[in-house]
């Protein structure tokens, strides 16, 4: 706590919702969805994916090295002596999502791999159904921004 940031106006504010780690969203109206600001409360941590952090059937963001996309995924399995997840993938793949649907038509697939932790960019924690039958999924645009942007430094850095 010793790092934490102020957040100047929180009394504009009624709705506080954790993106990740180190990012909060406001809205002044509950729910939040249509109308927020984004702050950071922490510094950002260290670009390294926390291994530790994740469990069966957690959602996560990763790079299937075979076609260099990436990718909604529910992890299936751990292997912790290798530090690789076997994943579900989610489609459609990052880079078919257009950028005015973005956060809607997510849908888990067949096809599944092993990914291992260097290929893994962050845990999603805003990924949610939007049918009866949990068969589609929304992102929040925030986490989808932030996916995009683990994933262009990661590319960036030559992996």
């Amino acid at each position: 706590m010793n790092e934490a940031m102020a957040i100047k106006g929180t009394r504009s504010f009624h709705c506080y919702v954790p993106i990740n780690s180190f990012q909060i969203k406001a809205s002044s109206l509950s729910g939040g969805d249509s109308d927020f600001k984004v702050f950071n409360v922490l510094p950002e941590p260290n670009p390294v994916f926390d291994f530790d952090s994740c469990k069966v059937d957690d959602y996560v963001a990763c790079v299937y090295e075979t076609d260099g996309r990436w990718y909604l995924s529910k992890i299936s399995n751990i292997d912790e002596v290798n530090r690789e997840f076997h994943v579900t993938f989610i489609s459609p793949d990052g880079h078919t999502v257009t950028p005015h649907r973005f956060a809607k038509g997510y849908k888990i697939t067949k096809e599944s791999s092993w990914i291992t932790n260097k290929n893994m960019l962050c845990k999603i924690i805003s990924l949610k159904t939007t049918t009866i039958r949990s068969r589609l999924f929304k992102l929040d645009q925030t986490e989808f921004n932030v996916i995009e942007n683990k994933f262009s430094s990661l590319m960036a850095d030559g992996n």
